[in-house]
């Protein structure tokens, strides 16, 4: 997820936010699930100083000072990191018309 929001920033020539940490799995259909031990992630990544963290859906996290934004597809990631659809139109030919 970490790369596709690096992707989304470069594409949108916009900086992510700082002091964030993002985790979660992309599967082939753009859904966001999620990956082993997020709560020790979460904790560890309170511990470091992050400020926000962009994960799956989940369970409620308690105690915590960390912003938790949930986003459940690559979609969803897009509008909330950039403010934009996540498809944006490219033109580009592989091969120049003769």
């Amino acid at each position: 997820m970490a790369v596709a929001a690096a992707l989304m920033s470069a594409l949108y020539d916009r900086p992510l936010p700082e002091r964030t940490v993002m985790f979660g799995e992309i599967g082939l259909s753009g859904e966001i699930r999620a990956v082993a031990r997020m709560d020790a992630r979460i904790k560890e990544a309170e511990k470091l100083g992050f400020f926000a963290a962009y994960l799956p859906p989940s369970k409620p996290f308690k105690g915590l000072t960390l912003s938790l934004k949930q986003v459940d597809s690559v979609a969803a990631l897009a509008v909330a990191l950039v403010g934009a659809q996540a498809r944006k139109k490219v033109t580009a030919s592989r091969h120049p018309e003769k």
